[in-house]
């Protein structure tokens, strides 16, 4: 498949979402517009916030629609991830990029003088196994071991 481009998702660009970034203390406003041409949802994986804030499958963001999370963020210096959590589409949505980092900063992690320039001297990194078909399209999980293990998504 050289020089083929593969059809992805992406938050605010392509291919998977922007790197968010806080700090611990800091009042987050993220207001979700689906643009997709399906329902989805952003869930804030491993963030400590109010259930109302979460994006749950719960609150699915119809076609067109906007969702507005709003939370405090109240934990320690953290890298975390935001992902898909539409039901019965989670992993094939995460699969075609819709995921991203949210980085969380705070006083007691930047006295241990990490790297912290993004880009420069830090680069965080995901890492997701693909496959393809021949026709360059994400071979979504086939086996429901696979699928239990989230080994591709």
């Amino acid at each position: 498949m050289p020089n083929q481009l593969i059809p992805t998702l992406g938050i605010n660009q392509s291919f998977l979402g922007v790197t968010l970034r806080g700090n611990r203390g800091d009042r987050v406003h993220i207001k979700v517009k689906n643009s997709l041409d399906k329902t989805t949802m952003l869930h804030w994986h491993g963030m400590k916030l109010p259930a109302k804030a979460d994006g749950g499958p719960h609150q699915p963001i119809q076609l067109s629609g906007t969702w507005l999370s709003e939370f405090n963020i109240i934990q320690d210096a953290a890298t975390l991830w935001y992902h898909s959590h539409q039901i019965h589409q989670t992993g094939r949505q995460v699969c075609q990029g819709l995921a991203g980092m949210f980085i969380i900063d705070d006083e007691s992690a930047k006295n241990l003088s990490p790297p912290m320039e993004y880009g420069g001297d830090d680069f965080p990194v995901i890492i997701q196994n693909k496959d393809f078909k021949k026709n360059g399209v994400f071979a979504y999980i086939r086996s429901m071991p696979d699928r239990m293990m989230s080994k591709k998504g």
